[in-house]
């Protein structure tokens, strides 16, 4: 027997109770309906139309375990619009996560002198999974970063950025000199 797809538009709660009861009579029938958890099958991501989202399961690709995924609207395909929930993109000291709502946040650390740029990852450096692009970016954040509590006497600072990099200015911090600087960067956009 099917489920009945309730509630519809305009459908109070009166006119709808009867058949949401009806589908969990069904649901307890094929052992799918005692509420402590709902059974999601491992496979490839359910293609949407315009106006659904679909919540699935899929093998995270650092842990190897099955993880609960998201699927925006309008999406055909094996990777397209889709959104690991529990697995964040990480790799040592950089990674990247994108949010339900298409945000999308990268972080690492790098180095560099005087002007230079910093293209972001587009694979995993292990598992060669594409990382995601920047449709557009809101803003890039650095910082210097050392291995202890010793001033290093640094500075950088965003010069600048694109979707696909940022541009940075690393000096020493009290000269007028260049000089090495190890540092992170936050990014965050639309992804």
């Amino acid at each position: 027997m099917p489920l009945t797809l309730v509630p519809q538009a305009g459908q109070t709660l009166n006119v709808t109770q009867n058949p949401i009861l009806q589908n969990f009579t069904i649901l307890n029938a094929l052992g799918l309906g005692d509420g402590a958890y709902l059974p999601f099958t491992l496979g490839t991501p359910p293609n949407t139309a315009a106006n659904q989202w679909a919540i699935f399961t899929k093998t995270g690709t650092i842990s190897g375990t099955p993880e609960l995924a998201l699927r925006r609207p309008g999406t055909v395909g094996p990777t397209a619009g889709v959104f690991t929930i529990t697995e964040a993109g990480l790799v040592g000291n950089a990674g990247w996560t994108r949010l339900p709502s298409g945000i999308l946040i990268k972080w690492g650390k790098t180095s560099g002198t005087a002007y230079g740029s910093f293209v972001f990852p587009t694979v995993r450096p292990i598992t060669l999974e594409p990382i995601p692009p920047f449709v557009s970016v809101f803003d890039v954040y650095l910082g210097t970063t050392n291995a202890g509590i010793t001033d290093t006497n640094t500075f950088v600072r965003q010069a600048g950025f694109t979707g696909t990099q940022f541009n940075f200015y690393a000096s020493a911090r009290t000269t007028v000199t260049n000089a090495l600087v190890n540092f992170s960067y936050l990014a965050i956009g639309l992804g």
